[in-house]
């Protein structure tokens, strides 16, 4: 698999984690599915024939594939692009048939009609589109994949730096007009301070170490 040219607990402070955000699993209009039921059906109805794209190998959009095909027992076909755009005008135009893809990257899309949404990978439903079901409440329970964002600094910054930085950022993050725009882009607001965010940290990356593992998935 890819080695990443950094170590993520190593090399920097965690400072606050600001946001988490779901994918949501949008097909093309012009797939006739409604439902992860129906998309379901539809695949083993059609092995390999459903090309789904992501912004690249590793990223949170193709792992969510991957869970989705090991999980459902289905064959998709993973399209990579560079990054989450030149895949998202590839599904408008029908050239690929569906994405797991970021809500902040597919809710205009969504709220103009031009991409279907049939779930949501998180655990909980979203607040910017309550009615789209999760993939979890869809028959296939306990799949869940967010990714999330969090603010660093290089390892070995002073203590009081980290601590003040900290102090910071968790209070932007409290303001209403921050948490309401945030929520908005279909993003979940965070303030989790230094110490808790590190441990989140480490169980974060030994569960998708594990779903690599398990996946067989190879990220190069």
């Amino acid at each position: 698999g890819a080695r990443l040219p950094y170590d993520p607990l190593k090399d920097f402070a965690p400072i606050a984690l600001a946001a988490t955000q779901r994918n949501v699993v949008v097909v093309n209009p012009s797939l006739p599915v409604r439902s992860v039921q129906e998309l379901v059906a539809h695949a083993k109805a059609h092995p390999g024939k459903l090309s789904y794209g992501s912004a690249g190998n590793g990223s949170s959009q193709h792992m969510s594939g991957q869970m989705f095909m090991k999980q459902a027992g289905v064959m998709l076909t993973h399209v990579p692009y560079r990054g989450s755009s030149p895949a998202i005008t590839d599904l408008l135009a029908g050239n690929i048939q569906l994405m797991f893809v970021d809500l902040p990257a597919a809710i205009g899309h969504i709220r103009a009609g031009k991409l279907r949404p049939i779930g949501v990978t998180s655990l909980q439903r979203s607040p910017a589109l309550p009615e789209v079901p999760t993939v979890a409440e869809q028959g296939l329970p306990g799949f869940q994949v967010t990714a999330w964002f969090g603010i660093f600094a290089p390892a070995g910054t002073p203590q009081p730096i980290v601590d003040e930085l900290s102090r910071r950022v968790l209070a932007i993050m409290q303001r209403p007009h921050v948490r309401a725009k945030l929520e908005g882009l279909g993003a979940d607001p965070v303030a989790m301070p230094p110490a808790e965010f590190r441990k989140f940290m480490v169980a974060e990356l030994d569960r998708w170490a594990a779903l690599v593992r398990d996946l067989g998935v190879r990220l190069d």
